[in-house]
């Protein structure tokens, strides 16, 4: 595949995960914002672009932008884009970002809540619990370090007062991270308007944390 066909491929990538998400409601009508690492192009991302409508993106409208910041692009780069590109630097098996503005999600970041290990599949996907990062103001290098320091091996976190991040190694991954740490969520605050969560037990989790770790190392599969 040429760098032109895989730039236009990831362009589209990202654009049909922007429109599926908006569709699904885990994404607002600009707000949000999804990326994807570019294989072959040293160190590029596609990434969506600010202030237009998530649902109506094509690949046209999608920004390519390089690991300085530097795009060619028509339209301006998410505002988020110093998260997405904090989290590529960090990480080499992070290909794409999904930053998102789920109700309960965000909820559990208002409150200062992390989410525990309490569904099996959250700690086999994600690595969790879903950890909290620091607030820091949207948009800058702060957020990005502390989303970054707050997500270790894991691949989503909760920034405070603001929302979710879910990382993967394709958009397919992010995408499914993001819809599963929202369940998770919803789970976990109603159970606490019940009154009770019941987690998983401690030796359960540390299973599941080992088949996830297996599940990242290249030499396993």
């Amino acid at each position: 595949m040429s760098v032109e066909s895989n730039s236009f491929y990831y362009r589209n990538k990202v654009a049909e995960t922007a429109r599926f998400m908006a569709r699904l409601g885990l994404i607002g009508h600009s707000s949000g914002n999804i990326s994807a690492r570019i294989p072959g192009c040293a160190n590029q991302i596609a990434i969506t672009p600010t202030r237009t409508p998530n649902r109506l993106l094509t690949p046209d409208d999608i920004c390519i932008v390089d690991f300085d910041g530097n795009t060619t692009s028509q339209l301006k780069p998410s505002s988020e884009l110093q998260l997405h590109l904090s989290l590529y630097r960090g990480r080499d098996d992070i290909h794409a970002v999904v930053h998102s503005h789920p109700i309960y999600a965000t909820v559990c970041s208002v409150a200062g809540l992390e989410i525990p290990a309490l569904l099996d599949e959250l700690i086999v996907l994600t690595g969790g619990p879903i950890r909290l990062a620091d607030y820091a103001l949207p948009g800058t290098e702060d957020l990005g370090k502390n989303a970054l320091g707050a997500l270790g091996l894991h691949q989503a976190v909760l920034l405070r007062n603001h929302g979710l991040t879910a990382v993967g190694r394709s958009l397919e991954e992010a995408q499914e991270v993001s819809e599963l740490v929202e369940r998770a969520a919803q789970v976990f605050v109603l159970s606490r308007l019940l009154g009770r969560v019941t987690l998983l037990p401690d030796e359960t989790v540390e299973l599941e944390k080992r088949h996830f770790q297996g599940s990242l190392d290249p030499s396993s599969t």
